[in-house]
């Protein structure tokens, strides 16, 4: 059975990645992984042991693990409740922390994904000059065909 990587950032572009992933699946017979990757703070810090810098804010402010786990818990809820709307269809629900780009590459390797599918980002082009994007890191380095899902789009354009 093929496998659709379907990378979930609970963006405006959500619902529909997620039916882009769906119409795809019931066309090739394929299961779904709804992957979402939190943001691994701690792994960015650039100060003492126990700090991060989180993306938005100049300041550092101490790695709280528990809170990280209560994010990633609401994270895996919200995958379920998706996977639970998609009736009929194979779903796997991965939540995992880290740099998006890498995590989305190395669970689709280890799923054997053969598409990917993303929302295009939101972000102004001179921040994605700047701060770079998940989409442009993983169009760099796909080990498979990619499907990118403009934000704003509604679910039944895609689907």
């Amino acid at each position: 059975m093929k496998t659709i990587l379907a990378a979930v950032d609970f963006s405006p572009a959500t619902e529909a990645v997620v039916a882009a992933a769906a119409t795809h699946a019931r066309a090739s017979g394929s299961r779904i992984v709804l992957l979402h990757v939190a943001p691994d703070y701690a792994a960015l810090s650039s100060v003492a042991e126990g700090f991060s810098y989180p993306l938005d804010m100049g300041t550092p402010l101490p790695v709280d693990q528990a809170r990280m786990t209560e994010v990633e818990k609401a994270a895996e809820n919200r995958l379920k409740n998706i996977a639970f709307k998609l009736k009929g269809l194979e779903v796997e629900t991965i939540v995992t922390a880290g740099t998006p780009p890498e995590e989305i590459l190395r669970v689709s390797r280890e799923s054997a994904a053969g598409l990917i599918v993303m929302g295009l980002p939101t972000h102004s082009p001179l921040y994605e000059l700047i701060a770079g994007s998940a989409t442009y890191g993983v169009l760099k380095k796909a080990p498979c065909q990619l499907l990118f899902v403009p934000a704003g789009k509604s679910a039944s354009k895609v689907a």
